[in-house]
């Protein structure tokens, strides 16, 4: 190996100067062929670098190596890019092989990439399609108009992924069903039905497509033209299997007659199920080409007919329902026949019926009524009990009751009775339920308890009320209590109650509500009301506006009718020996008699004063209100012809430790009297103190400065300023004083 040569001959002598230029020659000869680059370096020179073990070429710019191969004969690239492929053509330089990554083979035309193979083996066809490592192919998602799975000649038909889990299949360009994520296959329609019924279906069907008006229709065929199907055949099952297959129900479409056609294609339905212990279905009803049903046969004349085991001459028994839809007239409908044979013969009538009627012949009257009928021995059927339009039971008769609003009318042409009979020691009940169990079998009882003899009331499951054999009434209780004698007895663990109300629209005032009456005998057989309590609008009722009071009435000695005595009214007020309040504009609270002779506490609705009314005419003093503590008399309220004393109790004989005020001018400078309106009242001023201000005469104020109460209001302090008065005659007292000495100076 030839070291690298800087291509510079160096002047020297004749023998070391051939000496470099055979160096130069040597270095041309093994392309540079050294472990480190040459020195000196010219655009497109070649380089084997011995180190890496790779022949590189100079690039154009004559900045960098490129390397070109291997030196044991291996070709490498450079990796490049989609745009400047490592491997390319002269006449197309984005057009080639590149790498973008670590163990990547990638080909690009046009400079954009079109196949890929991972370090791990996966093959991707752009970003539209893959053929995973293990063999799984994946494409595109693809839509209706060009599905990712379509054909060469035909490339708008075929299978798309519609969303998340959804396979779906278009053909000309529109989806025509899909698969969606739960397994449902939706043919014409992208949505599963929201219904109850419906929501699960494992397959929906949309109407015909371009026609959103027309029904979904899922058809069953026949491989046969209509002329070759013969009675009976079989055209369509549907049938209702477990995962073994086993047939627990089908619903058949039938040829119901032979002779079919163009034109003639006579049908029928049959349904049909499994009997217990049996894996093959049995016919159960059929619906034929007549529209009969048939329920346990195969063949009738009546619209609708059962056929059952009967228990009677081991022949069979039939319900028909019959409708007649060509007549008007009252009585025309529709029934339920009950027959069979009536002897050992083949003879069958009806036993009896239950019909759905016309109750009358009016022209649109829609009112229809459920008869009952039986059959006599010999005789015909004959109604026996109907429900009419109106829900009313009627027995024995076609018509309501002379009320017209019984709900159950019982008729005949003498003594008609209900009657319950039960043992002498047992009861008979009229039940009133909402239910079956658990107590609501029955909410409401009337019962007749033959031990004891009494009628008893039950509502809400609970026995309310008792007549008992004595004539008592009682309410609450299950015996008259021990020491009440009386007729009437109302017991509730809150306190017995009675209600009284006047059934009017229109309410005047006086107009009596209610009345408890207590009445005496004249020994004349004669009875006159002794004592009463009223209950009366005190004033016109209105909306919501139900004014009334409470009138006491009693007799007096030598009377003969009860006089009200005593009044509670609509406003509170108390009324003793009247009937209206004191002529004043205030309403009165409390009031004894009348005129001349009354006394009444009355709230001034003006000041929100609390007012006592005295015997009119007086002029002298009068107490009219004494206070007391444990001690005695501590103040009073007295009233004159003209005016009012409040007195507070000042005897000698209640007071002790008393010295004479001596500093009444001093105490009374620290007084600061002001002029103020209260914040309730800012239309009003007045002269006054401040409570905390007043230190002078600490007993004249009542409460703390600045308190609150728990609600965090305002506890207000109070001042009597009437206690103001002995320190101010003792202050002009000494004022006095001052002034006689000034003048005797």
């Amino acid at each position: 190996m030839s070291p690298v040569h800087d291509y510079v001959i160096d002047n020297s002598t004749g023998a070391n100067v051939r000496a470099d230029i055979n160096s130069v020659l040597q270095a041309i000869l093994t392309n540079n062929s050294s472990s480190s680059a040459p020195s000196t370096t010219a655009a497109y020179m070649w380089w084997a670098d011995t180190t890496n073990g790779v022949l590189k070429i100079r690039n154009s710019s004559n900045n960098d190596w490129v390397e070109l191969l291997q030196l044991d004969g291996t070709l490498t690239l450079e990796d490049g890019s989609a745009s400047t492929p490592g491997l390319a053509f002269r006449d197309d330089l984005n057009t080639g092989i590149f790498s973008s990554a670590a163990d990547t083979f990638e080909i690009a035309t046009g400079g954009t990439q079109r196949f890929q193979i991972t370090s791990n083996g996966t093959i991707n066809f752009n970003a539209n399609a893959r053929i995973q490592n293990d063999g799984i192919l994946r494409s595109a998602d693809g839509d209706a108009s060009r599905p990712a799975y379509n054909f060469l000649s035909d490339n708008d038909n075929g299978m798309f992924r519609a969303t998340t889990n959804t396979i779906a299949f278009s053909t000309a360009g529109s989806e025509r069903m899909r698969l969606d994520s739960s397994g449902r296959v939706l043919i014409n329609t992208t949505a599963q039905s929201t219904g109850t019924n419906s929501a699960n279906a494992i397959l929906t069907v949309n109407s015909q497509v371009g026609n959103a008006t027309s029904a979904a229709i899922l058809a069953l065929r026949r491989g046969q033209a209509s002329a070759s199907i013969s009675q009976n055949n079989t055209l369509g099952r549907i049938v209702f299997c477990d995962s073994q297959a086993g047939e627990y129900a089908f619903i058949e479409g039938e040829a119901d007659l032979g002779s079919n056609g163009v034109g003639d294609t006579a049908g029928r339905i049959a349904f049909s199920t499994s009997a217990d212990g049996s894996s093959a279905p049995t016919e159960r009803m059929r619906i034929d080409s007549s529209g009969r049903v048939m329920i346990g046969l195969t063949s009738s004349n009546v619209p609708f007919q059962i056929n059952a085991t009967a228990t009677t001459f081991g022949g069979q028994s039939t319900v028909g329902v019959f409708g007649d839809i060509t007549s008007f007239a009252a009585g025309v409908g529709g029934g339920i026949t009950f027959s069979g044979r009536y002897n050992s013969s083949s003879s069958q009538v009806g036993f009896a019926a239950i019909r759905g009627i016309k109750e009358n012949a009016t022209d649109g009257d829609h009112d229809g009524a459920l008869t009952f009928s039986s059959r006599p021995d010999q005789g015909n059927m004959t109604e026996r009990m109907r429900i009419d339009s109106s829900g009313r039971l009627l027995l024995g008769t076609t018509t309501e009751g002379a009320a017209g609003a019984d709900e159950f009318t019982i008729a005949g042409t003498g003594n008609t009775g209900f009657t319950i009979r039960s043992g002498n020691t047992s009861e008979g009940n009229i039940f009133f339920s909402d239910g079956t169990s658990g107590g609501d079998e029955y909410r409401g009882v009337i019962r007749y308890a033959h031990n004891g003899n009494q009628f008893e009331f039950f509502t809400d499951g609970s026995r309310q009320l008792i007549l008992d054999s004595s004539g008592r009434l009682l309410i609450g209780i299950d015996s008259s209590i021990g020491g009440i004698a009386s007729h009437l007895q109302v017991v509730e663990s809150d306190g017995g109650k009675l209600a009284f109300a006047r059934n009017d629209t229109t309410v005047s005032a006086n107009a009596d509500l209610g009345k408890i009456q207590a009445f005496g005998n004249d020994n004349d057989g004669n009875y006159q009301e002794v004592a009463a309590i009223k209950f009366q609008a005190d004033l016109n009722h209105g909306n919501n506006d139900k004014p009334g009071r409470i009138s006491f009435l009693t007799t007096s000695d030598g009377g003969s009718s009860s006089i009200e005595r005593m009044r509670l009214n609509s406003s509170g007020n108390l009324i003793v020996a009247g009937t209206s309040t004191v002529s004043r504009a205030q309403a009165v609270f409390f009031q004894v008699g009348e005129g001349s002779n009354s006394f009444g506490i009355q709230r001034n609705n003006g000041s929100n004063v609390i007012e006592v009314v005295t015997e009119v005419g007086t002029t002298s003093g009068r107490s009219i209100q004494n206070f007391f503590n444990p001690n005695g008399s501590v103040g009073s309220i007295q009233v004159s012809g003209s005016s009012t004393s409040f007195n507070t109790s000042s005897d000698y004989r209640l007071k002790e430790n008393e010295v004479p005020i001596s500093d009444g001018i001093t105490r009374l400078k620290t007084l600061k009297p002001y002029r103020f309106n209260f914040k309730a009242d800012a239309s009003t001023t007045v002269d006054g103190f401040f409570a905390h201000e007043v230190t002078a005469v600490p007993e004249a104020i009542s409460g703390e400065k600045d308190a609150v109460r728990e609600d965090g209001s305002i506890e207000p302090q109070g001042i009597d300023q009437s206690k103001l008065v002995p320190l101010l005659v003792a202050a002009v007292k000494e004022l006095i004083t001052k002034v006689e000495a000034l003048e005797a100076a």
